[in-house]
């Protein structure tokens, strides 16, 4: 489990990306900025980097930040296709951050880069995937009208979801319907759909559609589950946690259920942990209760949770729920965990719960912990928990 979403899937966003024009045998090493967590911190990321704003400013107008006039658009464009050309990547990429302060002549260029999107050549297919990079570097409201015209025809996805991604470091209300109906629409890339619902999480307006579509049981699985796990990018996300409370209680998807923990873990809102520790006992899908350990595995410095975690790593009848109590245990860093490890140790038979166990002897450190790692490297008979053993040893030697 990640801890914040938003990073996850802008990670996927470049991943996906990647590997698209990596088979058209193009776009390499090109750097993309990670989406914020949150609305304020693209904020404050926009003003340390200089965000551009050029396009705002008459053609040949001084370049407020640097003092100079701005380079002539078409021939840096003529530039660009040449560095891609000769697979100059990081000449590619400064040129692409000049384009980004290049005046209304370069959006308007670009924009029409965009709209003619018929061509799926390899070299046409990344000239629109720069230029929608480019666009995205502006961060001009303007660019949603060219952004959601692009969409309606562009069938390259690496296009798309870039275009997903400049709408993400925009961060503007405006583009909210646009991201809802990426999402909505199951014939969208799951790329797409996942970022569209991360950006509109941080959105006023998108993150009330967002609500909407995890309330109403009629909306599609795979779009009410995004929905469910973009929470965490909210702006003051606990306040969302009556929400998943009543879906991990209650809902008869046990798919929602397990998304309701994870994020729970993530928000780490401390009015979680009844629902929680109640599900973890009670709840019949075992994948629901492994992500309900895992989520306790937040929660430091409460002796319900923690009471919860040791019951459940010795007497769920599943081993990967055992296991992952385990785990949790040793996230919280309690010593006195110890004592329970080795109780659990004289009966455990399996070996991934003890290999959990020895890595959360590791964590939480003590001399109890170093003798029953020390008992485990000797003694025990799997090669694996042996090992796991070793490598916490040599963790508390650090």
């Amino acid at each position: 489990m990640r801890k914040y979403y938003a990073i996850f899937a802008t990670l996927v966003v470049i991943a996906a990306v990647f590997i698209i024009a990596h088979r058209a045998g193009e776009v390499k090493d090109v750097e993309i900025d990670i989406a914020p967590k949150n609305r304020d911190a693209g904020q404050k990321e926009n003003q340390q980097a200089g965000t551009p704003t050029g396009v705002t400013e008459p053609d040949g107008a001084e370049n407020k930040n640097t003092g100079t006039t701005p380079p002539d658009p078409e021939s840096l464009l003529e530039s660009l296709k040449k560095a891609m050309a000769e697979g100059d990547w990081q000449k590619s990429k400064v040129i692409c951050e000049q384009l980004a302060k290049a005046g209304p002549r370069a959006f308007r260029l670009l924009s029409e880069i965009l709209k003619n999107n018929e061509s799926m050549e390899g070299k046409d297919v990344e000239l629109r995937w720069r230029a929608a990079y480019i666009l995205g570097l502006m961060a001009d409201k303007k660019i949603i009208p060219v952004f959601d015209d692009a969409l309606k025809s562009e069938k390259a996805e690496n296009v798309r979801n870039m275009i997903v991604l400049g709408f993400g470091k925009l961060q503007d209300d405006a583009a909210a319907p646009i991201l809802e109906r990426l999402l909505l629409d199951e014939k969208e890339g799951e790329t797409a759909r996942r970022s569209s619902a991360a950006y509109l999480a941080q959105l006023e307006t998108g993150i009330r559609q967002l609500i909407d579509i995890i309330q109403n049981s009629e909306s599609a699985k795979d779009s009410r589950l995004w929905a469910i796990e973009a929470l965490p990018c909210a702006r003051n996300a606990g306040q969302y946690s009556p929400i998943l409370n009543e879906i991990l209680n209650s809902d008869p998807d046990m798919k929602a259920r397990t998304a309701a923990a994870k994020v729970m873990g993530e928000i780490a809102d401390p009015d979680s942990v009844n629902a929680l520790t109640a599900t973890l006992k009670e709840d019949s899908e075992m994948r629901v209760r492994v992500a309900c350990a895992g989520a306790l595995g937040y929660f430091k410095n409460n002796e319900s949770v923690y009471n919860s975690l040791i019951d459940a790593m010795q007497n769920d009848k599943d081993a990967t729920v055992r296991e992952y109590a385990a785990k949790a245990l040793g996230s919280l860093e309690n010593k006195h965990a110890a004592a329970n490890f080795e109780e659990t140790l004289r009966t455990e038979r399996n070996s991934s719960v003890r290999m959990s166990i020895a890595e959360s002897l590791g964590k939480i450190g003590g001399e109890k912990s170093r003798a029953l790692l020390e008992n485990l490297l000797k003694n025990d008979p799997s090669v694996h928990v042996r090992r796991a053993a070793d490598e916490a040893l040599k963790s508390l030697h650090n």
